[in-house]
């Protein structure tokens, strides 16, 4: 509901913008340098009030030593994990290696209660594990199968979701397919509790993937959370605008 409430406000604002682009086709008596003068503000509007440019952090991140790039939403609170934290915080619960090519964890926190001023608070982890993989080396060809076969595996193929098409759309207007699955199951979150204290608890979890692959690379966005977290957190929208943002080498 709300990357839908979002979209909405977004055409609504865009409309009059669409409007105004046609009507200045209808102008080009009027002179061309006016037109053009005209037409390049109101593109340059038009992208002002994109998704991406209102929401999207305008560093562009490489994902490790990849030549792939990303962008991250302006909003979220995860950082990147350092190589040298505990393995089960960095690594997703599985036996042997679950996704390979991972290049960065990240990790965010959402408060447990309300937020009161200087006081701790409680707090739940999500994940964000990115990978990229270059599809003409190694065994694996495909990460994000493997990892749904090991999911099915680990969880049970009734707990986890087919690797079903996913439209993402792009700064520049285009419409990607990427493809999406999600898997739930018991796994260990490393919680924090008010007094700073880190400990893990076993909870039902979702973990939820997304893929896509250009050429001879393949990114894998992974988000893993305590499945009652996932309406408090904007995994969709961050998702959208993350996959969206992905640049590949020419």
């Amino acid at each position: 509901m709300i990357v839908e409430s979002l979209m909405n406000r977004i055409f609504a604002r865009r409309l009059p913008t669409a409007v105004a682009i046609l009507c200045l086709g209808t102008c080009w008596g009027c002179g061309t340098s006016e037109y053009e003068t005209r037409m390049k503000e109101t593109i340059a509007e038009t992208r002002k009030d994109s998704p991406f440019s209102m929401h999207l952090d305008p560093a562009v991140v490489p994902l490790g030593s990849t030549p792939v790039r990303i962008q991250f939403p302006n909003d979220w609170n995860a950082k990147l994990l350092a190589d040298d934290v505990d393995a089960k915080r960095r690594e997703l619960p599985m036996d042997g290696t679950p996704l390979v090519g991972v290049q960065q964890v990240y990790e965010g926190f959402i408060l447990l209660g309300e937020a009161i001023e200087g006081k701790e608070q409680a707090k739940s982890p999500y994940y964000c594990y990115l990978a990229v993989n270059d599809t003409t080396a190694g065994r694996i060809k495909d990460a994000a199968i493997a990892l749904r076969s090991r999911l099915r595996k680990q969880f049970s193929a009734d707990k986890t979701t087919t690797l079903d098409p996913f439209a993402i759309g792009t700064p520049t207007g285009q419409s990607l397919q990427w493809s999406k699955a999600s898997s739930t199951g018991p796994q260990p979150f490393y919680y924090v509790d008010a007094a700073g204290k880190g400990q893990y608890r076993d909870e039902t979890g979702l973990i939820e993937l997304y893929c896509y692959t250009k050429d001879k690379y393949q990114i894998v966005i992974c988000w893993r959370l305590p499945e009652n977290l996932r309406s408090k957190i904007n995994i969709d929208r961050w998702s959208k605008l993350m996959a969206g943002s992905v640049v590949f080498p020419e």
